[in-house]
């Protein structure tokens, strides 16, 4: 890390260390307070991390969960499109015109 071939000014270490468990004094060491839940230490340019395997998955399944839940949402909002543009073409024409005379009452032109 002190190479040369660095840029110290805008390279950064995170490494990893991770296993099936902790001791308990790597367990105290992750658990600092004012740091990052398994941050062990902090230097300015590098952080060492000392992980579990099941915290690892279970962040990856909970960040896995969160576009799920996304692509689920965007999904019913393309079904309901889909729905509106079969069924009612004539109110998404009138949403799409700027110049409809539905929107100008309302006032939701720009």
């Amino acid at each position: 890390m002190e190479s040369h071939e660095f840029d110290k000014a805008s390279t950064r270490w995170d490494i990893v260390l991770v296993s099936s468990r902790c001791t308990k004094e790597i367990d105290r060491d992750r658990n600092q307070k004012d740091k990052a839940h398994g941050v062990v230490y902090e230097w300015e340019n590098m952080t060492l991390w000392a992980l579990e395997w099941s915290e690892l998955i279970a962040n990856a399944r909970s960040e896995m969960q969160l576009v799920r839940d996304h692509l689920k949402r965007k999904s019913e909002e393309l079904t309901i499109s889909d729905y509106l543009k079969e069924n009612f073409p004539d109110v998404l024409d009138t949403l799409s015109d700027p110049d409809s005379p539905a929107l100008q009452k309302t006032g939701t032109t720009g």
